[in-house]
């Protein structure tokens, strides 16, 4: 099983973005981090958080590499695949 696109590339933000200030000051512990993994459950916004961060870094001149968890990735061979894929595209 290959890696489908949605896995490496970020959604289209569906709305106008509300500022949270939680968000807003975690930006800078997210731009001095390698790697960033957020879990919740569905509808709390991990989504629009990571658009944010990204947006952000991308601003900074940072580079962000988007991969989502999906499933039927469950091996390190498909996550690798998914880092190679998403690194090829830049």
């Amino acid at each position: 099983m290959g890696v489908v696109s949605t896995t490496i590339v970020p959604p289209r933000a569906a709305h106008k973005y509300v500022t949270r200030e939680t968000i807003e000051r975690l930006v800078d512990e997210v731009c001095a981090s390698r790697v960033v993994t957020v879990s919740s459950p569905a509808g709390f916004g991990k989504t629009t958080a990571m658009l944010r961060w990204a947006e952000t870094l991308h601003e900074r001149g940072h580079p962000v590499l988007w991969i989502a968890a999906r499933a039927g990735i469950d091996s390190a061979g498909l996550v690798q695949g998914g880092v190679t894929s998403g690194a090829d595209r830049r």
